[in-house]
């Protein structure tokens, strides 16, 4: 019964209907389609792997493996140095925005879902935390009893699909492809998880310019559909 009550957990939050706000972003991919730069299901899978690799699975993601193993232990003191180290590393104002957004919604939606001291603790006004999103997926994943790999992945593929979702919406992608991309991106995002969770902390960097400037551009769109 416990062991069916954590897969049902990870259902939920890596489910789509979940409400953190994440739908709103296409990270930087809605300025690639307007720009020509991706048209093509393997031009879009080439953008996802480098973001995994290079964005999202040296920096975010373990951030919130750090970020698990420190709520295991109930150390929020941990939890906000974590938080801080990613915050002083996410240097483009719109992913940092995004972040936070998407991390408050979560918060403000687990909390009287998953009754839990450490997401009160959070969601209070004397919170040491800002509400980064891995740091609260984390925290969420660890009150929802999902073990520290199954956080990871489902944070991965709750990234994954977003932008396979904005794809659709933009145009450049059908549900039968997003379908058959997503599964031929799951060898890659175990990688991903596994290079991540070997990862000291001072380890922990992202350097995906070409995705940092399209998020940047993406704020001066003449017309936009995503947050970035």
């Amino acid at each position: 019964m416990v062991q069916s009550s954590q897969q049902l957990a990870l259902l939920q939050l890596a489910d789509s209907f979940f409400p953190s706000g994440t739908y709103t972003l296409s990270h930087g991919l809605e300025t690639f389609v307007q720009t020509g730069e991706i048209t093509s299901s393997q031009e879009l899978r080439d953008m996802i792997e480098l973001a995994l690799w290079q964005k999202v699975g040296a920096s975010e993601l373990v951030a919130l493996i750090h970020t698990h193993r420190a709520s295991q232990q109930g150390n929020i003191s941990a939890i906000a140095q974590i938080e801080q180290h990613l915050w002083s590393q996410t240097l483009v104002t719109t992913t940092r925005d995004s972040l936070l957004r998407s991390g408050r919604a979560l918060l403000s939606v687990a909390t009287p879902v998953w009754l839990d001291s450490q997401l009160e603790a959070l969601s209070s006004r004397e919170s040491p935390c800002y509400g980064l999103h891995p740091i609260i997926f984390a925290v969420v994943s660890r009150a929802a009893r999902l073990e520290e790999n199954d956080a990871a992945l489902a944070y991965l593929h709750g990234f994954v699909t977003g932008i396979m979702g904005a794809a659709i919406r933009l145009g450049i992608l059908g549900h039968i492809q997003a379908q058959q991309l997503r599964l031929e991106l799951a060898s890659t995002m175990e990688q991903v998880w596994e290079e991540a969770a070997q990862k000291e902390l001072t380890e922990m960097g992202s350097f995906a310019p070409t995705l940092d400037i399209a998020q940047i551009k993406q704020a001066n769109l003449t017309q936009r559909s995503f947050a970035n």
